[in-house]
């Protein structure tokens, strides 16, 4: 059976701490504080990066998850290969 705290190392089993670990990180959702801090944007330039009517609209950017009436998080993970992806696009242009 799959541990699911990543902080918990498994006691028995085929599946790797290291493993376990990555899977758990990979559906994380975090909230915008964290994305902020991730990504350097501010919140108004994240929202506008969603909004498909701005300037700053970006195709790319992840989807938000609703996590309830008046909150959203991303995918940590999606937010990083977006960071990733912009800073492989900017070290190709120079």
């Amino acid at each position: 059976m799959l541990n699911t705290n990543p902080y918990q190392r498994e006691r028995c089993g085929s599946t790797g701490f290291l493993e376990q670990t990555h899977q758990a990180r990979d559906y994380q959702i975090i909230r915008r504080p964290e994305v902020e801090r991730l990504t350097g944007l501010s919140r108004s330039t994240i929202y506008a990066k969603m909004d498909s009517k701005s300037p700053c609209f970006d195709p790319d950017w992840p989807k938000k998850v609703s996590l309830g009436r008046r909150s959203v998080g991303w995918y940590r993970h999606e937010i990083i290969e977006w960071v990733e992806s912009r800073t492989t696009s900017a070290a190709r242009e120079a």
